[in-house]
């Protein structure tokens, strides 16, 4: 089932729908991306970013508004930027799927709230939420939701940090499903292992159906190999993405039994920008043990053979997230809306 409203924050009716930009938030900076859909065919109008100060964001939270606010108001000024969908940082936000008993549409929410703290640690006043449902299971009576939960102070933060600036924020999305948007093939329904590497941390997922149902982050830092070899520092970090992979199949078959005599398939992706460099993605196919997928950030876009991507290659994986979230402004050229 396609993530039809996941972790809509701030929700509009279709006809308020406005054109919209979309801005990826993380702790070096804000990229932005605004896509218009003329006649189902895509164009990008407009992108560019602006970097924070060291420490105005920190794992997703924003430690100085003052900072981040003149960055966005400074795109703002370039660009007339005005309504946006911005896509957050996963570390600051509690993923998890849940079982609950087989229930009507309308008791789901209220399902989800009371079992909450179970899973999160904010108190369910504290908190805000949304979730997709992943599966409803008659013969089990089983519903398979897939929640996303942040804590209401850092949602508020945002939002009047972006309106501080003279933005007009209409939603927030997960840093991890809006890479998703742009990287996985808008026709996969399988399940999909995405590695996005960034400068200062890679970012792993798994996708199925379209929706991210579970993310955690790695930060970059230097590490041995366990075996003794010296390996140079952008290869280091394969050793904790193989531990993490470990930690996803795990986490996925304790979630998702699969009959007996079936084992857990799935597709790599790699995105970020070591996607680019062909012995790195040798070596995280090797770790992997299957085939790795280099992303396209625009294949959900237009078809790059017919239409050169606005922003160079080597800088499109920057702007993953926003290129994702941007295209829930055009419903016909995606079905992540």
């Amino acid at each position: 089932m396609a993530p039809s409203k996941f972790f809509h924050f701030f929700p509009v009716p279709s006809f308020l729908r406005m054109p919209a930009a979309g801005l990826s938030v993380n702790d070096e900076g804000v990229r932005f991306v605004h896509i218009s859909d003329i006649d189902g065919a895509a164009k990008v109008e407009s992108f560019g970013s602006a970097d924070f100060p060291a420490g105005a964001v920190v794992n997703g939270e924003i430690r100085d508004e003052a900072a981040v606010a003149n960055a966005f108001a400074a795109l703002k000024k370039q660009y007339g930027l005005r309504f946006v969908r911005a896509a957050i940082s996963d570390d600051a936000v509690y993923l998890f799927r849940l079982n609950l008993p087989l229930i009507s549409e309308s008791d789901v929410r209220s399902a989800i709230e009371f079992k909450l703290e179970e899973n999160v640690p904010i108190p369910a006043g504290d908190a805000i939420f949304d979730y997709s449902i992943a599966n409803r299971n008659d013969v089990l009576g089983t519903t398979e939701a897939v929640v996303a939960a942040v804590a209401s102070k850092t949602s508020e933060s945002y939002l009047d940090t972006m309106k501080s600036a003279g933005l007009s924020p209409l939603r927030l999305d997960l840093e991890s499903q809006a890479i998703a948007h742009a990287v996985v093939p808008k026709a996969e329904r399988g399940t999909v292992l995405v590695a996005h590497f960034a400068h200062t941390k890679t970012l792993l997922f798994l996708v199925q159906g379209g929706m991210v149902q579970f993310s955690f982050t790695l930060p970059v830092e230097e590490r041995a190999d366990p075996a003794g070899a010296q390996s140079p520092q952008k290869y280091q970090k394969l050793v904790l993405v193989r531990e993490g992979i470990e930690r996803i199949v795990n986490y996925w078959k304790d979630t998702m039994p699969l009959p007996a005599g079936e084992s857990f398939s799935f597709k790599v992706i790699a995105s970020g920008g070591e996607a680019l460099d062909a012995e790195f993605v040798s070596k995280f196919a090797s770790l992997a043990g299957q085939p790795v997928e280099v992303a396209d950030p625009w294949q959900n876009v237009f078809d790059s053979n017919d239409a050169a991507p606005p922003i160079p290659k080597e800088d499109s994986f920057r702007y993953a997230a926003a290129i994702g979230v941007a295209l829930a402004n055009c419903p016909r050229l995606n079905f992540h809306v």
